[in-house]
This record gives C-alpha cells, structure tokens and sequence, in this order.
C-alpha cells in the first residue's frame, strides 16, 4: 500500500479548519478565504444566452443550406427532364430529310407533342439561324431546339440543343 496515499477520513481531517459542515452542504470556515472556489454550480444566464444563441445560429445555417439543397435537386430535375425531351425530340427531326425538316418544324412554332409534357409551361421551339426561311436550303442546315418551362419558383427556365444536318 502507498504510504503517501491519504484515505477519505484523513483528507477530511486536513480540511476540517478550512470548511465546516452546514446541514448538507460545506461552507467556508469563518475567516478563511477559498480564492478560485465558487459558492454555487451551474451556469450563469449570460452563459446559457451565449449557448442558445450559438446553437439557433448553427441550426439556421443549417436549415438554410438544406433549403438551398433542396432548391438545386429541383433544377437539376427540371434541367435532366428538358435536356431528355430536347434529345427526343432533335432525333424526331433528325428522321426527316434536310429539305424537308423547315417545312415540317417551321422556325418559331412550337412542336406538336412536347408542349406540357413533363414540365410546366414545356415548350419545345425550331430556329434555323442560318436559313431566313426561303430560298435554297443550306447544306449544312443548322438545326437549334430551344425548350422553355416554368420552375418551381414560377422563374422561366430555357435549355437549348444544337446540331447540323447535312444532305
């Protein structure tokens, strides 16, 4: 056994001048300072203030970029939905000859089949930049399909797919 090793009843016996018993607690002994001790445990109001407001600053960035997660699974939803039907339907044009995907798809008409289809407002638009709309067809002929829909926010939205066809 360590013969430095106090037990309990002696540790008491070392302190009894500086505490005295009060009911169930101890209390410093008249005339005696205990520096670095406090009288009470727990925290101070400031403490829990400080503690609270950390936690409401944590948990609202958190919740902020939760929000701003679930806004950017939205887009890209809409973004993969559009960039699918864009390719639909640029290979439904594709079938058709170059001379004759103008007068089927005439530039600035909706295409029939892809209004509303999966997105709100869905539209799917011809252009042909190269080709004013009569005359000879150029070889190649551009082809540009523009979709435009509404997001979940009512924003407009437009995804465009480009190619050239040639005869």
């Amino acid at each position: 056994m360590n013969p430095t090793a106090l037990t309990t009843s002696e540790r008491w016996s070392q302190h009894r001048e500086t505490y005295q018993a009060d009911g169930d607690h101890l209390r410093p002994a008249a005339g005696v300072s205990v520096v670095g001790r406090r009288s009470r445990a727990g925290f101070t109001m400031i403490e829990l203030l400080v503690a609270i407001t950390v936690l409401l600053v944590s948990l609202a960035a958190a919740f902020g970029s939760q929000v701003a997660s679930f806004g950017l699974i939205d887009s890209s939803r809409d973004s993969t939905l559009a960039m699918a039907e864009l390719e639909r339907c640029m290979e439904e044009v594709l079938t058709k000859s170059s001379d004759n995907i103008p007068v089927d798809y005439p530039a600035g008409e909706s295409i029939a089949g892809y209004e509303n289809v999966r997105l709100r407002q869905q539209s799917i638009v011809t252009s042909f930049p190269d080709y004013p709309g009569s005359g000879a067809i150029p070889d190649p002929l551009e082809v540009v399909l523009q979709a435009t829909w509404l997001d979940s926010r009512g924003r407009p939205q437009r995804l465009t797919l480009t190619t050239q066809v040639s005869r």
